[in-house]
């Protein structure tokens, strides 16, 4: 396929047959054309594999067809397919392939060639073969902290614009490329997710979505509204200044979890509590902070402040940002094939995983997902 040279290669080794075997394949690259895409895209979809691409605008080069086909795929099913576009500033020049199969084992290609006719058969290009472990996982987490922005019709109707005209034009079009701009640059939160395991998302998000279309999604969804309520009530959020009845009102609401931690553990730390949760409703809550909240021996710890009470409170405040983690999420998840763990670096990588999980299908929701978890776990 590829005049390109692979270093690190064995002998029969084939990309588009990876391709087809893959559980999961990730593309990163500076610029798409359809020449390149076409030379791959009847191996990528002839499989299952999850897609997620983020490419770049800069220089006209990408096609806008190719953005046109990837919005289609994106439409016909979006719990497999994740586009998404880089800002023009900086330069967004990496080329990266990233594919994992079923059975765990992955691998990776870092090179100079792009997704393109050029790029994948005509051009001297050179790549390297990465299989090592540790440095799959540094690029896995490289690769989740790219800022993009999902590719939309905005988005791809702006960049039209720009690619219609010369190189030239574009830099004297500083009114589209300003508006593409602002688009774009909606950079990711800095986080540190962890790489996760192949697992059956799409699975999981269409069984979430058919779920909250029944009676019992929509009755559960308005109990966590009355139940997050009640919450901020028992807690008298945000200042937490809260009495003994007010906590033990608290750990008796169900939804989201329930907690067994007593007041009564906790009453001698109740000052340094409530400050501790007064930091997670502020609005620049950060990774640093809440690990110091749910780190054993954090700045911000308090004993018997697990992630169960802290995720409950996290989501109540931002259902968006903050999924709940309990022991019904654990076990629902783990039958898709998603295995987290209790903890703070566990836990921040799972807020972040499905932040974008569920961004493929709408906007994250986390009371949803724990209706979900709740129904699906019951019989676990």
């Amino acid at each position: 396929m590829m005049a390109a040279k692979i270093i690190g290669t064995r002998k029969g080794f084939d990309l588009l047959e990876s391709f087809r075997q893959a559980a999961s394949v990730t593309l990163v690259m500076a610029f798409a054309k359809k020449t390149g895409w076409n030379t791959i895209k009847k191996a990528l979809l002839s499989g299952n594999a999850q897609l997620e691409i983020i490419v770049g605008l800069n220089f006209a080069i990408t096609d806008p067809a190719v953005l046109t086909e990837w919005l289609r795929l994106k439409t016909r099913d979006p719990y497999r397919f994740t586009i998404e576009v880089a800002p023009t500033t900086p330069v967004f020049h990496p080329k990266v392939i990233f594919v994992e199969h079923r059975d765990g084992n992955r691998f990776a290609i870092v090179g100079s060639g792009n997704l393109t006719g050029g790029g994948l058969t005509t051009n001297i290009e050179c790549g390297a073969l990465i299989e090592d472990e540790t440095h799959l996982d540094e690029l896995a987490i490289w690769c989740s902290q790219l800022a993009s922005a999902p590719l939309s019709e905005e988005v791809a109707e702006e960049y039209r614009k720009i690619h219609s005209d010369s190189v030239r034009a574009v830099w004297k079009n500083r009114r589209s490329i300003s508006k593409l701009n602002r688009l774009l640059h909606r950079s990711k939160r800095e986080e540190t997710p962890r790489p996760v395991s192949a697992w059956d998302a799409p699975s999981f998000l269409r069984d979430m979505d058919r779920f909250l279309t029944t009676n019992e999604g929509i009755t559960g969804l308005r109990n966590r509204t009355r139940g997050a309520k009640e919450i901020r009530v028992a807690l008298n959020m945000p200042t937490f200044d809260f009495n003994k009845r007010g906590w033990e009102d608290f750990y008796g609401i169900v939804e989201f979890g329930r907690i067994r931690q007593s007041y009564k553990s906790m009453s001698s730390e109740v000052v340094q509590l409530r400050k501790t949760l007064s930091l997670l409703t502020d609005d620049q809550l950060d990774e640093q902070t809440l690990e110091e909240i749910l780190a054993v021996n954090g700045q911000h710890h308090v004993r018997g402040l697990g992630t169960n009470i802290v995720s409950k409170i996290l989501t109540v405040c931002d259902r968006g940002r903050w999924p709940v983690f309990n022991h019904r999420v654990k076990k629902t998840l783990e039958l898709y094939g998603y295995r987290v763990d209790w903890g703070a670096p566990h836990y921040l990588a799972f807020a972040a995983t499905m932040r974008r999980i569920l961004a493929r299908s709408a906007k994250p929701d986390f009371w949803a997902l724990d209706v979900f978890c709740e129904e699906r776990s019951r019989n676990l």
